[in-house]
């Protein structure tokens, strides 16, 4: 069973970094994907996959990509056994353009089980917050949850955070 929504938002808060949901892997090391080749990709964890737990595809690469090259890049992944996620950017926009569910069923026809929830405006309340996890957990496998607002191109700190 996951844990509640506000259990993981407590601990991301407390520790400053994002939840793994399931904490059943000790390989917590996650690399972030730009704009890396499939092969970059493939060499990479063909290499290093027992260090590495995620594969995240940053929210802009992937919208600079087609969507057979992100379902290459799930496949690469799994065959790595690296679990693949995308930038939690794109759940953010899915959720402001109330998409939320459309993109959710294109992560799950992609095969990922594994999803990224950022509010890095910060405009989110914190109830609204929880409720959008308390929704995707039914969903995904995992949650990764990325707690504060971005600054520019720095976070706040963690005093700031509502």
């Amino acid at each position: 069973m996951l844990p509640e929504p506000e259990s993981l938002i407590a601990h991301a808060e407390a520790t400053g970094h994002p939840v793994l949901s399931d904490g059943n892997d000790q390989r917590q090391n996650n690399i972030i994907i730009y704009g890396e080749s499939l092969k970059k990709i493939d060499d990479l964890l063909r290499q290093n996959s027992h260090l590495i737990h995620h594969a995240k595809l940053h929210s802009g690469s992937c919208t600079r990509r087609p969507e057979s090259e992100i379902k290459e890049f799930v496949t690469i992944c799994k065959q790595h056994g690296v679990i693949p996620y995308l930038g939690g950017g794109l759940t953010e926009t899915a959720m402001r353009r109330g998409r939320l569910s459309a993109f959710s069923q294109r992560l799950s026809a992609l095969g990922i089980d594994t999803i990224e929830v950022s509010n890095s405006s910060g405009d989110l309340p914190a109830h609204a917050y929880a409720e959008t996890l308390r929704t995707l957990r039914k969903d995904f496998s995992r949650l990764l949850v990325e707690i504060g607002t971005k600054q520019g191109d720095t976070y706040k700190s963690r005093d700031n955070w509502t």
